[in-house]
């Protein structure tokens, strides 16, 4: 089962039309990327993470236990991460305004 972190209470929206990451936006998704992979646990998985910074897992012959600590486990590390590129890029679409 893949299924999207629900968003983190700093993502706004989607990018609009954008493929490609600026470099402060990919420097932020490497962190997140570091972040939810440390957070992994039992069979679940980060199987990708979207533009956004939103991470994807997946679980394997599980009962689901898995994603609240996983999800806890997530916005605690990325919330330093988004405060940093929030306050370099304020006009990041991710960013509150």
């Amino acid at each position: 089962m893949l299924r999207p972190l629900l968003p983190v209470a700093f993502v706004a929206g989607p990018v609009a039309g954008c493929a490609t990451l600026t470099p402060a936006q990919q420097e932020r998704n490497n962190a997140l990327w570091t972040a939810a992979r440390s957070c992994e646990n039992g069979s679940l998985t980060v199987v990708r993470l979207s533009n956004e910074g939103v991470p994807y897992t997946q679980t394997v012959n599980s009962s689901g236990n898995e994603f609240a600590p996983f999800e806890q486990c997530y916005r605690e590390k990325a919330a330093p991460i988004w405060r940093a590129y929030c306050g370099a890029e304020p006009a990041g679409p991710q960013c509150r305004r």
